[in-house]
C-alpha cells in the first residue's frame, strides 16, 4: 500500500481541501508575479495581460491543489501500489489543472 496515513492529520476535509487549494494557488500567483515582473517592469506585459494570465493558472491550481489529498486518499483506499498511486494522483491533479485553465480561459 501507500502508507499508513489514515488518521488525523492526514484526512480530507473540506476546510483541508479548502487550504490546500488556496495555498497551492497563493504559491503559483507568487512564482507567476516573480516571473512577470520583468515583463511587466520593461513594458513587454500589461498589467491587464498579468491578472487574466494570473487568474487562469490560479483557477486551475485551486482545482488541482483541493484534489491531491483526496485522490491520494483513494488510491490508500483502494491499497494500490505506491506507483500506480503516483500515477493515478497525477493524473487526477493534471487533468483537475487543466479543466482549471479551461475554465480560467473562458472568463
Amino acid at each position: 500500500g501507500l502508507g499508513q496515513h489514515r488518521s488525523l492529520p492526514f484526512s480530507s476535509g473540506f476546510l483541508w481541501l479548502t487550504a490546500t487549494g488556496i495555498g497551492d494557488a497563493l504559491g503559483v500567483f507568487l512564482g507567476h508575479a516573480i516571473l512577470s515582473s520583468y515583463g511587466l517592469y520593461h513594458g513587454t506585459v500589461s498589467p491587464e495581460e498579468f491578472w487574466k494570465e494570473a487568474g487562469i493558472v490560479c483557477t486551475g491550481s485551486i482545482l488541482s491543489g483541493s484534489a491531491w489529498q483526496g485522490a491520494l486518499d483513494s488510491c490508500i483506499a483502494g491499497d494500490f501500489q505506491f506507483e500506480v498511486g503516483m500515477l493515478g494522483t497525477g493524473f487526477a491533479c493534471g487533468m483537475l489543472f487543466w479543466t482549471g485553465l479551461k475554465a480560467g480561459r473562458s472568463w
